[in-house]
């Protein structure tokens, strides 16, 4: 029912997100009717395209870089249009990984909560779509650092220039390194020095998901978001995910999906320092 979070645009989108922000039941109220009557308008095929076109983003990196973790958008509506992403959580109390639609919340103590957001769950920098396979492909010989990782990824995408690509590369990890956050508190630290008291975990000879983005360096301006790849791991046990620091493998799966477009849904618009 909240589908209409994916046909809109300027100003009715804008008008729903607060809605949706102010989280009341009421609000909800007004924005399922509201998005009900669109649906309706649009039809089924309407939101279908919508739904697979665009990615979407809670919050901005440069609020992130500087040390704003407030909670800026409930994750319950925002799971009901993504299956796919990665991000953090407020106060950056854990690292955020979306995979088939399931959640996965990583704390600094490596342990991961599945399954739907809570009511209580807000993301302060999420990054998600509905995943499409536009091309599978594998990567063959041996890979011992990001750098060969992304290298090889590249191979298969086929417009780095205006083209933001979603990501999955599953097979045997012959090692893995991540990082997940500390919880912070406000007065918050910047984000380079809550990265520094972050707990990274090294494991090796694991199976699992590489689950992450590309983005274009045109989307660096007024998108605001990081470019190039960005990268979580979530281990087939489910009792590994975080940040991607590092990897080696020796062959894996490559699954890469083309979007058009990225769309802020919320972010921070108190007076920066």
């Amino acid at each position: 029912m909240f589908k209409f979070f994916l046909i809109f645009k300027e100003k009715y989108c804008n008008f729903v997100f607060y809605i949706i922000s102010m989280k009341h039941l009421k609000f909800y109220f007004v924005a399922i009717l509201f998005s009900s009557l669109l649906i309706l308008s649009c039809g089924d095929k309407g939101v279908d395209n919508a739904l697979k076109s665009d990615v979407y983003q809670i919050g901005r990196y440069d609020s992130l870089f500087k040390g704003h973790y407030e909670g800026l958008f409930p994750l319950i509506p925002f799971s009901v249009f993504v299956n796919f992403g990665i991000g953090l959580s407020q106060n950056l109390t854990n690292d955020i990984t979306i995979l088939n639609s399931s959640y996965y919340f990583a704390n600094s103590q490596n342990q991961i909560r599945a399954g739907l957001p809570m009511v209580s769950d807000s993301g302060t920098y999420v990054v998600g779509c509905i995943f499409k396979n536009d091309t599978m492909g594998n990567i063959t010989g041996k890979i011992i650092n990001l750098t060969q990782l992304q290298a090889s990824i590249k191979r298969y995408l086929k417009d780095t220039i205006n083209t933001i690509y979603a990501i999955k590369v599953t097979g045997n990890i012959d090692s893995v390194k991540i990082r997940t956050f500390k919880t912070q508190a406000n007065p918050y630290p910047i984000l380079d020095t809550a990265r520094k008291y972050g707990t990274v975990s090294n494991a090796y000879n694991t199976s699992g998901t590489l689950i992450g983005f590309y983005f274009p360096k045109k989307y660096s301006g007024s998108n605001n978001i990081e470019t190039g790849f960005y990268f979580h791991y979530l281990s087939d046990d489910k009792k590994l995910s975080g940040n991607l620091l590092g990897v080696s493998f020796n062959g894996a799966t490559v699954e890469a999906g083309g979007y058009g477009s990225l769309n802020t849904v919320s972010s921070y618009s108190k007076p920066q320092p």
